[in-house]
């Protein structure tokens, strides 16, 4: 998504899903949901965060991979600074990117038949 005339991609890698959790209940990434019950200012802040988190998380693998790459990952102040509909589609850009993220990849190998030796 483009905000503030640049592209950004958004990226839950471990260190992201790290920050997330502690932002979550007892550190429970499975119960980020309760914190969208909150206070509509703590609803902002906490997605706020999480989108700053998923967003130097696709910086990060991005420097990692190439070395000579400068991350320049959207900050909370930057994302506090948005009018709100840009904050509302950004946050619905990077809710289904945390959710397609978090979906196993792993693919199983079908099992293989037994002869039997009769």
């Amino acid at each position: 998504m483009i905000i503030n005339g640049k592209e950004h991609g958004f990226l839950l890698t471990i260190g992201a899903s790290a920050e997330i959790s502690d932002l979550c209940p007892q550190g429970d990434l499975s119960r980020l949901g309760e914190v969208f019950n909150q206070s509509y200012a703590k609803q902002i802040r906490t997605t706020a965060k999480l989108i700053a988190a998923m967003s130097r998380g696709y910086e990060n693998q991005k420097h990692f991979e190439d070395p000579s790459y400068e991350p320049d990952a959207l900050t909370v102040e930057e994302i506090m600074a948005l009018d709100t509909n840009t904050f509302q589609n950004l946050t619905h850009e990077v809710m289904e990117k945390f959710v397609s993220d978090q979906k196993p990849t792993v693919e199983a190998e079908a099992k293989k038949k037994e002869v039997s030796a009769t």
